[in-house]
């Protein structure tokens, strides 16, 4: 696994800035690796390379949470389809796979940028609201106002740390088939391959789910 961010391992609020600077590059090179390790198509990654300069800056510019994550990067559909996303998932050398799910079926809530891009202050919501339904903690969520993780985003959290070892990470920011149904990345009972599931938007999140948002969205647009 050290390979993989550790929940909150990234402290960068308190460091003089040139450090801050370093150690965001560094980190941004470490999520990189990790998709040149898993086959990810080389424009993909030459992308998100060419955003470098325009994350670190959003970065050194934000107060980042100290337990999030301060940045992710994002393959849309568009660029790789949801099965082959689905394979960057692993434990171990099993990779995620959806039994249950027509992989169409899964929609953003909202629009999603066509080409690569960065998330950042990655909250991977280990306190649940209030344990409240999934469906009414995305409208808190939003509230906040931070943003839930649509589908996309849910595989690079899984792709870059093991939350779903223990967790079902939501994404609430993505429904599956009807507004009242949930996709989510899991461990099902007694199996070693990732699962990639739906839930009802009824469903109390209790502590086996986690409500992962963030709080900005940056892509080629933005430069």
């Amino acid at each position: 696994m050290g390979e993989l961010l550790k929940h909150g391992e990234e402290p960068l609020n308190h460091v003089h800035l040139d450090s801050r600077i370093t150690t965001l590059k560094s980190f941004n090179s470490r999520l990189l690796m990790l998709l040149k390790r898993r086959n990810v198509p080389l424009q993909i990654v030459k992308h998100l390379e060419s955003l470098q300069k325009r994350v670190i800056d959003k970065a050194t510019e934000m107060t980042i949470n100290e337990d999030s994550i301060p940045f992710l990067p994002v393959i849309p559909i568009t660029c790789l389809p949801l099965c082959e996303q689905l394979k960057l998932v692993r434990n171990k050398n099993n990779i995620c796979y959806s039994r249950y799910i027509e992989l169409p079926l899964i929609v953003d809530k909202t629009k999603q940028s066509e080409k690569p891009y960065y998330i950042f202050d990655i909250d991977v919501g280990m306190a649940p609201l209030e344990q409240s339904a999934l469906g009414q903690t995305r409208k808190l969520i939003t509230k906040a106002p931070r943003l839930p993780l649509n589908i996309t985003e849910v595989i690079s959290l899984c792709i870059h740390t093991d939350l779903f070892l223990q967790h079902n990470v939501s994404a609430v920011g993505s429904y599956y088939g009807c507004c009242y149904k949930i996709p989510y990345i899991g461990m099902p009972t007694g199996i070693k391959h990732p699962e990639l599931c739906w839930v009802y938007s009824e469903t109390s999140n209790g502590s086996r789910f986690l409500l992962p948002s963030c709080i900005y969205k940056l892509d080629s647009d933005h430069i």
